[in-house]
């Protein structure tokens, strides 16, 4: 039987995921970024160009490619980019980011202080606007807390054996999301 603490954390998840989703779609992309990542996540999944992703036939390499090549595995199965898959890394980001932010609350402080820093972080409402955005920012905030959630695994008292693995991983999804 699960704890208390168990269905409290997977209720605050759920209700974050819950809100998190329910704009998407039905906002347009008004940023003229949004607008381009979302272009190159389509000439990533229509043309095949994973490496060298194109805007109006020219090479784009402002950006890592990991946010296209995210956002273009999730629009596969739908077959195209569309304003409802192009937001939901962004929204998948933002959830990665409750759930880091919870863990390491637990690990400093306990589960209490976990909750709510997650449960704080899930109501802000820029951390919401941002959690639908077409941008690589909260794919980013989302690399960076676990990797600090991995550091602080590496620290005394209670060192893990590999958490320094997840860290140089989670430092390298962030340099491939957003670049140094």
């Amino acid at each position: 039987m699960l704890g208390r603490r168990t269905l409290a954390g997977a209720a605050l998840v759920r209700v974050a995921a819950v809100v998190f989703v329910l704009p998407v779609g039905r906002r347009p992309l008004y940023n003229q970024d949004e607008v381009r990542y979302a272009i190159l996540a389509r000439d990533v999944a229509e043309h095949g160009r994973w490496f060298l992703p194109r805007v109006r036939d020219e090479v784009y390499l402002n950006k890592p490619p990991l946010f296209f090549w995210t956002v273009a595995l999730i629009s596969l199965p739908s077959g195209r980019v569309s304003d409802v898959s192009a937001p939901l890394v962004s929204v998948a980001a933002a959830l990665a980011g409750v759930l880091g932010v919870f863990a390491i609350g637990r690990r400093l402080w306990g589960f209490a202080t976990g909750f709510a820093a997650a449960a704080v972080l899930a109501t802000m409402p820029f951390y919401f606007f941002m959690a639908h955005q077409v941008l690589t920012d909260m794919m980013l905030t989302a690399w960076l807390v676990w990797a600090l959630y991995f550091y602080l695994r590496m620290v005394p008292p209670a060192p893990a054996r590999f958490a320094w693995l997840g860290f140089y991983l989670c430092v390298a999804g962030a340099l491939s999301t957003k670049g140094p």
